[in-house]
């Protein structure tokens, strides 16, 4: 049995990525947790990370740029003394991001740890990063990834985003959610006693939307298309620089209904009672043509048409399996593609199939996980 110290700047709680890798790798293997607290939402830990997990307790938003970057520091420092203190319980260290990795070198190469590198994203294509230093990170980075005894990325295309870099040894472990078979075609929803939630039964087209919320997103363009149309109906949680606004809609239109964070759990089970997904990012940003989102890998799962934008790294994945729709970034464009599908039965009803078998026989968590516990063994 391998012991590992898994690293993450989350509260682990409501990041479905880790939760899945750290309840997979518990399976075969010791597992201690170092993650970050930022803003007291963790309350009632997840069973997959009650026991060896510790927290930096210091309030800091996400999306904060530069001004968060003290906090990012202490966080660092914090991290690298834990992993000091506990080194005798741990063979392996398991680093999520750049946020984690330079303390995870450090105690490697002291101790002569082995080291996974996970990429959730490539730092500085998913951060707003000053340009005087996006050569010294990315220098940084491309190290990180070099000197790592095995790396992982989530998605096929993203080898294109680190060519830099020439990793020892490389696996793809996509972020496709762990849903038992017998569960995905749920009739009756837990929302009601785990999160308050309910799903309505007015008759209007449903929309979930579950993530961070920041610009970029084409949020407020569907906000404001869902504000004006009384057949369709908004269900969003998550939390970002956009809450506030987003809160502000829900609170005047009786459609749009906003939760907050939300634990992954949660957020299956919204997206299964409503009709639509959507992950609609702006191809403006570097990291977004090599996305991977979650929502996809939940859209096949759960037998949901999606909406995506073109040139963003899964719209020609969406076109060629024909699971949703692809449009440019335009409030029109997302506006006629929601009316599409939803006034197309025969449509959503070939999603579903089309999604389902692909989750099952490429993408299943099964799958990934036993790519994980291989490396491993």
């Amino acid at each position: 049995m391998k012991r590992i110290a898994y690293l993450r700047c989350t509260s682990i709680i409501n990041d479905s990525r880790a939760l899945k890798e750290i309840t997979s790798l518990k399976k075969e293997n010791e597992v201690i947790i170092f993650g970050w607290n930022r803003d007291d939402f963790v309350k009632t830990l997840p069973e997959q990370v009650v026991e060896n997990t510790y927290y930096f307790k210091m309030k800091s938003r996400h999306g904060t740029g530069m001004k968060g970057l003290p906090h990012l520091i202490f966080f660092q420092i914090w991290l690298f003394f834990m992993l000091l203190s506990k080194k005798k319980h741990y063979e392996y260290i398991y680093a999520c991001d750049f946020d984690t990795v330079i303390p995870a070198r450090f105690i490697k190469k002291i101790f002569k740890k082995k080291l996974i590198y996970d990429l959730f994203d490539y730092y500085i294509d998913s951060h707003f990063t000053p340009k005087a230093l996006e050569k010294f990170i990315e220098k940084r980075e491309i190290k990180a990834i070099n000197s790592a005894d095995a790396v992982i990325i989530c998605s096929e295309n993203r080898k294109k985003q680190i060519s830099k870099a020439t990793p020892k040894k490389l696996l793809v472990i996509h972020n496709t959610p762990d849903i038992d078979s017998s569960d995905i075609n749920k009739d009756e929803s837990i929302l009601e006693n785990e999160s308050g939630v309910v799903s309505s039964s007015n008759g209007r087209f449903k929309i979930a939307f579950a993530g961070t919320l920041v610009v970029g997103r084409m949020l407020m363009e569907i906000l404001s298309i869902v504000a004006e149309s009384n057949d369709l109906e908004l269900h969003i949680g998550g939390f970002g620089s956009l809450s506030d606004q987003i809160k502000d809609f829900a609170n005047n239109y009786e459609n749009i209904n906003f939760y907050g964070q939300m634990t992954y759990g949660q957020v299956l089970e919204l997206e299964q009672t409503c009709d639509l997904l959507f992950a609609v990012y702006t191809p403006l940003y570097a990291n977004h043509k090599y996305s991977a989102p979650n929502k996809l890998y939940e859209a096949m799962a759960l037998g949901k048409p999606i909406i995506v934008c073109k040139n963003t790294g899964i719209d020609e994945f969406v076109d060629e399996f024909g699971i949703g729709i692809s449009i440019e970034y335009e409030k029109e464009a997302l506006k006629d593609a929601i009316y599409s599908i939803k006034n197309s039965e025969s449509f959503r009803i070939e999603c579903e199939k089309k999604g389902k078998e692909l989750y099952k026989n490429r993408f299943r968590w099964e799958i990934m996980e036993e790519q994980l516990l291989s490396l491993f063994r």
